[in-house]
């Protein structure tokens, strides 16, 4: 995953919500604010590495 992609889900809104469960993990934005990695996030991240995987696989079929 690229930095754009953590840097877009850290700054969804539920990223800042205080009542959304933690996974244990943060992130340190822009400002030097921890963030909160979420289940919401880590499922999030896995969704988008999924469609670039299967993108990549149908560019090889394709080859």
């Amino acid at each position: 995953m690229n930095l754009n992609a953590l840097h877009n889900i850290a700054n969804t809104p539920a990223a800042h919500q205080p009542s959304v469960q933690s996974t244990g993990g943060w992130l340190i934005d822009e400002q030097g604010r921890e963030i909160a990695i979420t289940e919401q996030m880590v499922q999030q991240a896995c969704r988008a590495l999924e469609c670039s995987s299967m993108a990549a696989r149908q560019a090889q079929i394709r080859r």
